[in-house]
């Protein structure tokens, strides 16, 4: 595990240097070796969401597949696949497979809350944000600080005209994304609420202990 962590990572840091085909082509090497390695559907998924990003679809699809193959329920990889789905218009095959993986996931001990936001995201994308709302709100109960979905939150109730511009509800995902995520979305939010987040923690913080 340690060590597929570790290839996990390097092959984000290629990504994010515009070099996934070069990840690829490790994962590639790896994929080949005879007899298999272990974590070969760890490999497949990994791979699959590198092709995913790429827009390779069905190349994507496939590694997926392989790796639900080797393990059925392997959350990671039914996630990809669903996407792979709703992306070539496959959208209740995907919504199955969505709620299927966020089912497993809220069995595990414990998990990240990948499975439930994706559903979330995917419920977005077909213009159901109710129903995407109330799975964000389910995730951040169990989860608070779960910067992803408290983001997402915060983008919904911004889109959202009807939405008080700051209600109760949105000040509190705000705060929470800026505080527990990273990334140019949060940079953004924090434009939007320049007293919440870090450095007004902080501030707080100070307070209460002087």
């Amino acid at each position: 595990p340690v060590i597929f962590d570790a290839l996990e990572l390097r092959t984000e840091y290629l990504s994010e240097l515009g070099k996934a085909n070069e990840a690829i082509d490790q994962l590639d090497g790896l994929l080949a070796a005879d007899p298999p390695l272990p974590h070969t559907a760890d490999l497949l998924t990994l791979r699959g969401d590198l092709l995913f990003a790429a827009e390779r679809f069905e190349e994507a699809g496939t590694d997926y597949q392989h790796a639900l193959d080797l393990d059925p329920e392997r959350v990671g990889a039914m996630i990809g696949r669903a996407r792979v789905l709703a992306a070539m218009g496959e959208r209740q095959t995907a919504r199955e497979l969505h709620e299927a993986a966020a089912a497993i996931e809220a069995d595990l001990p414990a998990h990240d809350g990948s499975a439930a936001l994706a559903h979330a995201r995917f419920e977005l994308a077909v213009g159901d944000s109710d129903a995407a709302k109330r799975r964000l709100r389910a995730l951040l109960t169990l989860q608070p600080r779960h910067g992803e979905a408290a983001l997402l939150m915060a983008q919904i109730l911004l889109d959202e005209k009807s939405a008080p511009p700051h209600s109760e509800e949105l000040m509190d995902v705000a705060r929470r994304a800026l505080l527990f995520e990273q990334g140019p979305e949060a940079a953004e939010l924090r434009v939007l609420f320049p007293d919440e987040g870090p450095a007004n923690e902080a501030e707080e913080t100070g307070q209460a202990s002087s």
